[in-house]
């Protein structure tokens, strides 16, 4: 059959065409809906004119942009992963991750989008993807949200404080609620003190422990926080740290390191006044809005009525526990704490004795009913006098009575009792006494054993001869044994509760370890401390600081034991410098004495071995000789230190500068060598010292003899030896005009045994080597300062 169609047929039909595209336009322009097509790179190819209303860019524009590049960086994640899906399914409809995506006017909006792989089709080539703004959607839950998280955070609080039994425990279970059930960061809560402007934590949850010492007494200020809460008695709001507090950087700091954004200080009050203040942190900005504040306002009004009910129950509490007397609970106390009870009627003169009273003293309970007389047989003999002067004084004053006195049982038992009297009156008048005897004779057995055992262990500790001290924050010593105290040149009982710093003289370095170890908790070990004691003797101490709680108390302090190594320390040094010097024998001996001995050998295999002429014969014999008397020389010097090594009890007594350099010049003037040269001695700075006058001499004349060798030719050689008195040291200065000495390259070998440094007058290289041994031996030091042809100077330092 043909299939024909009229013209008139066609032009209805494409009437109708266009009049259905123009429904459909109309539809895409005006739905809530946005349309794009997309490259597999998320580049749009097309976008539906509704783009403008749901995303602000027009067409054109939106052809121009990555969709990428407007999405939330962590929504961007996200939407890759969900085109991997779309690319692996061509043709199925795949939900997209609803995330935020930035609007054209620069905010973040939410979107909801279906995205369909439809680059098979040729007629579309591309993912279709249909998304729509589910901005206010997403709010709206976030709210239906927040008031249940709220509404939850509220209904748990009330749980908890219904069952709270103590103010602590409020405060406990409120920071705990509102951070695992309230999901805020952290929450705290602390008392406001208006007298010195700082608030102290009480209860805290979700915050770091290292942070807790912060918020322990924290000072604020009247235009902060706490400051507007006290002045407004309203709520204190920053919805946004990082813009809203810089006037406090330190906990604007503080925030950024714990990604906090907002918080709320909330009101808490204890009959009707603010006491303190209920503070909660959020890592969200622009958290609190008004609906939040109100039931948080709640919140803080229901812990604050619960602390006002706590404290009314506590005194109701404490009011009917003194109305109170009920028998068992009370025959149970007293049988437990060994306390017996009585009471006196003045009427009929008959004392009531409590069970726990007659089991103390030996007698029946049936045995109740006591008088004055009965009782006071059981007074022991000795205290007999002392009981009865207490009574008389009790009597004559109407006043409560107390003391110690010791009772023989019925069945001959001594026992130590605690008695304490109150009289009751009526109308003004004593009618009658009521009392309690605590048996303490346990107590007075285990305090004489505590108190033998303390004693024998103070006895130990004072033996011992390291150092012992307890020291508390503020450097007040709690505790120090016998060698402590003595290096302060006192006795423990002068020392304890005096300051460092303060009552003691001591360095700051001492407090300062202190505080490291109370700061931190942990050990700390000093291998050398450098201490003065009070006769000005330097001394070292190995030392190990601990931190320490005072008993009885909760107050951190240090325990500290040290040890004195100073002479251990000085052994370890003499030892250091023997092995030096036997280094250095060592070496004298493998190379001065080796040179001479070889030469003596192989002149000696000569003459054995060769047939020499009598003029060889004699020049061999007299080499022979020159190498002798060169062993000879290193022998006698090595002699000469061993024997300066040896002397060390050499007699000390008072040398005066300028005699011993008198006597040094006139041992120098018979060299007729030594007619050029000037030596100027000033001692107006030091007269003399008490010393070994054998080492100083010696240290003079080597000093100014080689400053002599080795001065300029041609040059009149100056020598200056001058004294000073600096600080209770006295100081020698040997200043000359010689050839001086490169100390860049010869300085560290300067005192070294046989080490010399010019070579155009005769030396060996000892006459330094002495000197420097001689000023330690003297418990000196020597410096050296010289360039060369400008001169030398040596300074020597002598402790006064």
């Amino acid at each position: 059959m043909a299939f024909w169609i009229s013209w008139r047929q066609c032009k209805r039909y494409a009437l109708k065409a266009d009049k259905i595209e123009k429904w459909h336009n109309t539809l895409i322009e005006n739905t809530g809906d946005a349309i794009v097509v997309l490259t597999p790179q998320g580049k749009p190819i097309y976008a539906s004119p509704s783009i403008q209303k749901v995303l602000g860019y027009t067409v054109e524009e939106m052809l121009g942009i990555d969709l990428f590049s407007i999405a939330w960086p962590e929504d961007a994640i996200e939407m890759q992963k969900i085109m991997q899906q779309v690319l692996a399914n061509p043709g199925v409809p795949i939900k997209g991750h609803t995330g935020r995506m930035l609007h054209k006017d620069g905010t973040w909006h939410w979107y909801e989008a279906v995205a369909t792989n439809m680059l098979h089709d040729p007629d579309i080539g591309g993912i279709v993807d249909n998304f729509r703004d589910v901005t206010d959607q997403i709010r709206a839950e976030e709210k239906l949200k927040s008031a249940n998280r709220l509404y939850a955070f509220i209904s748990q609080i009330n749980q908890a404080l219904i069952h709270a039994d103590s103010e602590s425990a409020v405060f406990k279970e409120a920071c705990s609620i509102a951070v695992d059930s309230g999901k805020f960061q952290m929450a705290w809560i602390g008392f406001i003190n208006q007298d010195d402007k700082t608030i102290a934590l009480a209860e805290s949850a979700g915050m770091p422990a290292e942070d807790q010492l912060k918020f322990t007494k924290a000072a604020y200020h009247d235009h902060g926080g706490i400051g507007y809460l006290l002045r407004t008695e309203t709520p204190f709001i920053c919805n946004d740290i990082e813009r809203d507090y810089g006037d406090f950087p330190m906990w604007q700091a503080y925030a950024a390191l714990r990604s906090l954004q907002s918080f709320v200080m909330l009101p808490i009050t204890r009959a009707g006044k603010i006491v303190g203040a209920l503070s909660l942190y959020s890592g969200q900005k622009n958290l609190f809005d008004r609906q939040e504040i109100q039931l948080l306002e709640e919140v803080a009004g229901n812990i604050s009525f619960a602390i006002d009910v706590l404290e009314k129950e506590a005194l109701r509490e404490r009011a009917e526990s003194k109305m109170r007397h009920s028998e068992l609970r009370l025959k149970e106390a007293q049988a437990v704490a060994h306390v017996g009870s009585w009471e006196v009627d003045f009427a009929t003169s008959l004392a009531i004795w409590s069970e726990e009273a007659l089991r103390i003293y030996g007698l029946s309970t049936d045995d109740y009913q006591q008088s004055y007389a009965s009782w006071l047989a059981f007074v022991h003999p000795d205290d007999m006098e002392f009981v009865l002067a207490q009574i008389k004084k009790s009597q004559e004053s109407l006043c409560s009575s107390a003391f110690y006195h010791r009772i023989i049982t019925r069945d001959g038992m001594v026992r130590y009792i605690y008695s304490k009297t109150e009289f009751d009156f009526k109308d003004g008048k004593p009618v009658g006494l009521h009392g309690v005897c605590h048996d303490v004779t346990d107590i007075h057995k285990s305090e004489q054993a505590r108190e033998q055992s303390d004693s024998n262990l103070l006895f130990i500790i004072d033996l011992i001869p390291q150092a012992i001290f307890v020291r508390n924050a503020e450097g007040k010593y709690q505790f120090v044994n016998n060698s402590f105290a003595a290096s302060y040149g006192l006795t423990p009982r002068q020392l304890m509760h005096k300051a460092n710093n303060n009552e003691i003289k001591t360095a700051d370095r001492f407090l300062a370890y202190d505080k490291e170890v109370i700061a931190t908790g942990l050990t700390k070990t000093i291998p050398e401390l450098i201490f003065t004691d009070t006769n000005g003797n330097v001394r070292v101490f190995y030392e190990v600081r601990v931190p320490y709680t005072i008993p009885g108390t909760n107050e951190k302090a240090v325990l500290g034991i040290a040890l004195d190594i100073t002479e251990q320390r000085a052994i370890n040094a003499n030892l250091r410098q023997r092995n030096k010097d036997l280094e250095q024998f060592s070496y004298i001996i493998s190379h001065n004495l080796r040179a001479p001995v070889a030469n003596i050998l192989g002149l000696a295999e000569v003459l054995h071995n060769t047939d020499v002429t009598k003029e060889d014969e004699q020049a061999l014999i007299k080499n022979i000789k020159l190498s002798v008397n060169k062993l000879d020389h290193v022998i006698n010097d090595l002699n000469y230190i061993l024997e300066f090594k040896n002397q060390d009890n050499q007699q000390k007594e008072w040398v005066n500068f300028s005699g011993l350099l008198a006597d040094i010049q006139l041992s120098l003037a018979g060299d007729p060598e030594n007619a050029d040269v000037q030596i100027i001695g000033e001692f107006d700075g030091a007269a003399g010292m008490h010393t070994v006058k054998s080492y100083l001499y010696s240290i003079f004349y080597n000093l100014i003899s080689n400053s002599i060798k080795y001065r300029k030719p041609g040059v009149t050689a100056v020598i200056n030896v001058n004294s000073s008195s600096i600080d209770n040291k006295v100081q020698l200065n040997f200043i000359d005009n010689g050839i001086g000495i490169d100390l860049h390259t010869k300085g560290h070998q300067i005192f070294g045994l046989y080490k010399r440094f010019h070579f155009h007058v005769d030396g060996k290289g000892m006459g330094l080597y002495m000197v420097k041994n001689q000023v330690e031996a003297l418990n000196g030091k020597i410096t050296v300062n010289s360039e060369v042809d400008k001169g030398t100077e040596f300074k020597i330092e002598f402790e006064a």
